[in-house]
């Protein structure tokens, strides 16, 4: 089956990879950037505008350099503050502990169906085939129906 990530010819770099580069570098200017902080930093401040930014990458190199490193997921979390987070602020809320997340088992399924897709699963798949999956994914659809 051939694989759901295209790549580009010339770089053999995934094409969703390159989108991504390009969006940091339509969004963050040039000037802006630094190699203090990792590309992550960058996409996550992309969406900001400019000066908000700058403040930004300021405020990220500026704890890093105080021994209070600002990992991407304290930047995300002070991004969605609106202040720089805390040690508390990165700790999960109560009613979170103890509960398992079920998204990434999820998306990997969702991911898995779209590669299927892409590989014209439907189109190419004799009805044995069909079935089994159908049948794999029976506990699915009982775990639905119980919610």
């Amino acid at each position: 089956m051939a694989s759901i990530a295209a790549s580009s010819p010339s770089s053999g770099i995934d094409i969703g990879t390159l989108q991504n580069f390009a969006y940091v570098s339509r969004n963050v200017p040039y000037p802006l950037r630094t190699e203090q902080l990792s590309w992550e930093h960058h996409r996550l401040i992309a969406k900001l505008p400019e000066p908000e930014q700058a403040t930004w990458i300021e405020t990220c190199i500026s704890e890093n350099q105080s021994g209070q490193r600002m990992s991407t997921r304290r930047l995300r979390k002070s991004l969605n503050l609106g202040r720089v987070a805390c040690e508390n602020d990165l700790e999960p809320d109560d009613s979170d502990k103890g509960i398992e997340n079920h998204l990434p088992f999820v998306n990997r399924l969702v991911v898995w169906w779209k590669r299927m897709q892409a590989d014209l699963f439907l189109a190419n798949a004799t009805e044995e085939q069909r079935a089994a999956i159908k049948r794999d994914l029976e506990p699915v659809i009982s775990i639905y129906n119980q919610l």
